[in-house]
């Protein structure tokens, strides 16, 4: 679930930080064995093979296992960014979604 609410290729760290951290390499590298997910090497960086796939996954999720994913995925996203104000809008705190607004009119 968590890999298909990204809006982009995820790192290890961000994995790790969306994950059981001592789980994290495992899972992906079974991912990547599936052929599920492939490993950009050169940029450290996991993407789905199947684009379509992310979706079909993003859509069948419960609501709140989406709002709960993007509330920890906005916390990794840089601070007053397009990527923070998109996840934390999607989360289920209203409050920290206009905070995130705010911070990327203001600059």
């Amino acid at each position: 679930e968590m890999f298909s609410v990204f809006d982009r290729p995820i790192n290890i760290r961000d994995a790790e930080t969306c994950m059981d951290k001592s789980r994290a390499k495992g899972i992906l590298s079974a991912l990547v064995k599936s052929g599920l997910i492939k490993l950009n090497a050169k940029h450290g960086t996991y993407y789905f093979t199947r684009p379509l796939l992310a979706t079909a996954i993003y859509n069948r999720m419960p609501e709140n296992n989406k709002s709960a994913w993007h509330d920890k995925i906005a916390k990794l996203e840089k601070a007053g960014s397009l990527a923070e104000l998109y996840h934390t809008g999607h989360g289920g705190n209203a409050n920290e979604a206009k905070k995130a607004l705010q911070k990327l009119i203001s600059r």
